[in-house]
């Protein structure tokens, strides 16, 4: 399947989050970590934990970026700040689809 950037639409973190992905392994598309980065960026700007950790992760071992363990350290805090957020809709439910007590 081809990749397109018209499938990230303006506010799915999922989708960018996904398009990184692809970009990442190849699938799809060319692999470029470059390509990646401003999708996972968009992503944890808006709260996504898994763009924020793969973003810390090129930074890490410096893919598609200058390597920098600041900005790894940072993506990685960040990613665990919104991994244990609820987002409005969220917090009625779990992941199973049982409803909260």
């Amino acid at each position: 399947a081809v990749v397109s950037t018209q499938s990230t639409g303006k506010n799915n973190n999922e989708s960018c989050f996904a398009l990184a992905n692809a970009h990442m392994q190849g699938m799809g598309t060319e692999k470029s970590y470059g390509a990646a980065v401003p999708l996972l960026e968009q992503g944890c700007s808006r709260g996504h934990a898994r763009s924020c950790h793969n973003l810390g992760v090129l930074y890490y071992h410096g893919y598609g970026v200058k390597r920098n363990l600041d900005k790894f350290k940072e993506f990685n805090e960040r990613a665990k700040i919104f991994r244990f957020q609820k987002k409005p809709d969220e917090a009625s439910s779990s992941p199973t689809g049982a409803t909260a007590h």
